[in-house]
């Protein structure tokens, strides 16, 4: 056996474990953000109005710089996802990151969601750039439509699977 046939094995291996990964991810996805009943609590919703605005929002695990604009129904969302300290100092590999916005009613309701963005397999070193992602999406607001809220879901490891480092998720889910 050549060092290269080992070495092939390696790459078949991580690409089926990689396929299965993005497969269960995608399903985890619709299943985790795809969620359309329920309310949100008036402390995790951010009104939304006509015109342009800038903001920020954090949670343990991300900071997000975010912006938006509201015209004829439709709302065109761009920031960038900064993951936070605790995930950036003590995780050595972002695996799978998701974020959605949510629509909500003056009650609360929510009337729909959306995804944002996602990452995988991302490097994470305190200084590291690849520790953000960014999005710029235009997304049509559902009717009744006066505020929004945020939800991700994420999982980082100590560390690669061969090293034994062991996987932590993580997720902001405002919905009840």
């Amino acid at each position: 056996m050549s060092r290269f046939d080992g070495i092939s094995r390696y790459i078949s291996k991580r690409s089926i474990t990689g396929l299965i990964a993005v497969l269960l991810t995608l399903g985890c996805h619709a299943l985790a953000l795809g969620f359309q009943k329920g309310t949100v609590p008036e402390n995790k919703r951010i009104s939304i109005s006509e015109g342009d605005r800038t903001a920020k929002w954090s949670t343990n695990e991300v900071n997000l710089d975010y912006g938006y604009s509201v015209k004829q129904g439709s709302i065109r969302l761009y920031g960038q996802v900064r993951y936070a300290d605790p995930i950036r100092y003590n995780y050595s590999l972002l695996v799978n990151f998701h974020m959605a916005v949510i629509f909500v009613d003056g009650q609360g309701r929510v009337l729909g969601t959306a995804g944002l963005v996602s990452d995988a397999n991302n490097v994470l070193q305190p200084s590291a750039m690849t520790s953000s992602v960014t999005f710029d999406r235009t997304l049509r607001l559902p009717p009744g439509t006066d505020s929004i809220a945020f939800s991700y879901t994420g999982m980082a490891r100590e560390g690669s699977v061969r090293e034994g480092g062991n996987p932590t998720n993580f997720w902001e889910y405002p919905i009840r």
